[in-house]
């Protein structure tokens, strides 16, 4: 990969940059993280891929970096100018720039993360593009149990978070969608949720799931930011999180299963 003859389609991606970031999150998925971008749905998307199918996530990134364009399963992956064009933000590692980007830049054209709309407003993605994704990239089963309103009755959002941690339990991999503000100790009790901002990836069962007694406790662990098992809530030293805390800031999942 990182042989000097080969070609780049990325002239501000340094190219051993590029490939050490490439070799370590096919040795370790957790790493991919989206950092100073709003890409948060497509990581989801990525370290799925990069944990069931390394050599596919390997090799979408090879054919990104040289050629612009990359396809796994039926997913076809290409990179606008402008994307290709942009120096990796922040401290976004360059290899999920190329990644993460490119996947947003697929379905998000006009509002690509490297173009006049970037930033929050060019990032959130639907739960339909997720399902989308995932479908196209060759899962078969593939379940969308969202609400991007969050105006489901407690029982129903409930139930729906118990799904979510069923299927966890099954073998999907599960990205939940919530407000960002469940995941910080500061804001995670409050009752104001105006809309869903984050997409996080359910790496254990939920606690109590299902449960129609509000006041019981809810705790889970999720991969986001480059990091797998966080903690929800907080701790230490975090405050304890209830399920009717919890559900003001749920708003459904996207499971999937090859």
């Amino acid at each position: 990969m990182a042989n000097p003859a080969l070609p780049s389609m990325w002239p501000r991606v340094d190219k051993l940059d590029f490939a050490s970031g490439l070799l370590a999150r096919i040795d370790d998925p957790n790493r991919i993280n989206q950092s100073a971008t709003p890409l948060c749905g497509p990581a989801a998307l990525v370290r799925s891929i990069a944990t069931s199918n390394p050599d596919g996530y390997a090799q979408a990134g090879i054919d990104l970096y040289t050629r612009g364009t990359a396809r796994i399963g039926n997913l076809n992956i290409t990179a606008g100018n402008e994307l290709k064009q942009a120096p990796a933000p922040g401290s976004t590692n360059p290899a999920d720039w190329v990644m993460l980007g490119s996947v947003r830049d697929t379905s998000n054209w006009f509002l690509s993360p490297a173009g006049w709309f970037r930033n929050n407003f060019a990032g959130p993605t639907l739960p339909s593009t997720i399902e989308g994704w995932f479908r196209q990239a060759g899962y078969t089963r593939v379940i969308n149990d969202t609400s991007l309103l969050g105006g489901d009755i407690p029982s129903v959002k409930s139930m729906c978070a118990k799904r979510a941690s069923d299927l966890f339990n099954a073998g999907y991999y599960v990205a939940l969608l919530i407000d960002g503000n469940m995941l910080e100790a500061s804001n995670q009790d409050d009752y104001i949720s105006m809309y869903p901002d984050h997409w996080v990836v359910l790496n254990s069962t939920i606690d109590n799931a299902g449960t129609m007694d509000y006041s019981r406790l809810c705790s889970f662990k999720i991969y986001t930011w480059g990091t797998g098992d966080r903690q929800v809530p907080e701790t230490p030293p975090g405050r304890p999180l209830t399920f009717e805390k919890f559900l003001y800031k749920f708003y459904g999942f996207v499971a999937a299963k090859l």
